[in-house]
C-alpha cells in the first residue's frame, strides 16, 4: 500500500483536486506496481496565510 499526502492552499476546486488524486494514483501505479485500490491520496488544504516562502506568508490568489 502507498499512502501520498499533499498540502495544497484552499481555494482549489474538486475538479482540480480529482485530478490531483487520479494523476499521482497513476504514477505510484507506474512507479512501484501497485494496484490502483492500494493508493491512497490524502489532501490536506492550507488556509490562505497559515503558508509561508522566504519569509512572506502567501494566499490563494498570490501568483510566482
Amino acid at each position: 500500500m502507498a499512502i501520498i499526502n499533499v498540502t495544497i492552499l484552499k481555494g482549489r476546486s474538486q475538479e482540480t483536486k480529482n485530478r490531483i488524486i487520479e494523476g499521482l494514483t497513476d504514477v505510484m501505479v507506474d512507479a512501484i506496481g501497485a494496484k490502483s485500490h492500494q493508493v491512497r491520496v490524502v489532501i490536506n488544504e492550507v488556509e490562505g496565510g497559515n503558508y509561508a516562502v522566504g519569509g512572506k506568508p502567501l494566499h490563494p490568489d498570490d501568483s510566482d
